[in-house]
């Protein structure tokens, strides 16, 4: 099978991460061009990788003729003109979180996106950490019950990028996005109501919140708490987030111990199940390597542009539930 032709924009940490997770060796895809306006950078990313074609501007990548996908790792506020750009020009994408700052533009890609019959894939990578996906499994197959309520907090140092020190809107936008698109998954539900809290570290230069509390009620009733502090000290990082899934004939435990790992209590187990320790995954390549099979096969992403608009709204509405300090109903 012919290689998949990518461009990738921005060459800074994220891009650097797609590229040594996935890009670099994939079997079924080929990266031939990156875009970064930073010219050190930029050569620097094109020799490390060894990529044929590095340029200043995105026009000048969107404008290869071979190019037929790109991947949009730049810094936020530029993610919804790179896309539009990219599928004007022809080219399915794949783009880091959030596609757009504001849901209009969001919904402008979405619509550009499925009039082009292009794929547009947002990079919620939680989705493939697998011992989330077995405590959907154990949910929607009535193992455990169902959902009444979660609790979720991720532990982390943050060490901020220059442009996230400037963001007045950070922290959600850059972290708890990726939790509140996974418990959607896991849940197989959608929140009705928003109630978030944010704060800053007077310690720290950063613009935007740097910790976060957000309630949300879904559909089914079940409450969840998800919780996003950015500058724990003296902690273990913890990326994969330690989540408690409480239901009506069990409770689920993820990551209690800072690592891949699920454990339960289930009378359908006999009463407390041994934990169950994952291998370490690569959540990057899960993700990337779905996008390259979409591409080749023409079919929708589970991450769509679509699917995502359900996920921005909620991150946008918790801004919204913070700066007039009530919960918000999801419309």
């Amino acid at each position: 099978m012919e290689k998949v032709k990518v461009g990738i924009i921005g060459c800074g940490f994220i891009a650097r991460n797609h590229m040594r997770q996935y890009w670099h060796n994939a079997e079924d895809a080929e990266v031939i061009a990156c875009a970064e306006p930073d010219e050190k950078r930029r050569q620097s990313f094109a020799q490390e990788f060894n990529i044929p074609n590095a340029v200043a501007d995105e026009s000048e990548l969107l404008s290869l003729p071979e190019l037929q996908a790109v991947d949009i790792s730049s810094p936020p506020a530029m993610h919804a003109t790179q896309i539009l750009q990219a599928l004007h020009a022809g080219k399915h994408v794949l783009t880091e979180k959030p596609f757009a700052l504001d849901f209009e533009n969001a919904k402008k890609a979405v619509a550009e996106a499925e009039k082009a019959n292009l794929r547009l894939m947002v990079m919620q990578n939680s989705r493939w950490w697998p011992e989330y996906k077995e405590a959907k499994r154990m949910i929607e197959e009535g193992e455990i019950g169902v959902s009444l309520f979660v609790t979720n907090q991720i532990r982390h140092v943050w060490s901020a990028a220059e442009y996230r020190k400037k963001m007045e809107r950070m922290l959600m936008f850059e972290v708890t996005i990726h939790y509140v698109d996974l418990l959607r998954f896991v849940l197989n539900s959608e929140p009705v109501e928003v109630y978030a809290v944010t704060g800053k570290n007077p310690a720290r230069e950063d613009i935007g919140e740097t910790h976060v509390t957000i309630l949300l009620k879904f559909q089914n009733e079940c409450q969840a708490t998800v919780i996003t502090p950015a500058h724990c000290m003296g902690v273990k990082i913890n990326w994969g987030g330690e989540t408690t899934i409480e239901c009506t004939r069990g409770t689920i435990w993820l990551n209690r111990n800072e690592s891949h790992t699920l454990s339960a209590y289930s009378p359908f187990y006999g009463g407390y199940m041994p934990e169950i320790r994952f291998d370490p995954f690569n959540d990057f390549e899960g993700s990337i390597r779905c996008f390259v099979q979409c591409v080749v096969n023409n079919t929708e992403p589970p991450t769509s542009g679509r699917d995502n608009l359900n996920t921005l709204k909620i991150i946008l509405t918790a801004y919204q539930s913070v700066e007039e300090k009530r919960p918000i109903t999801l419309g």
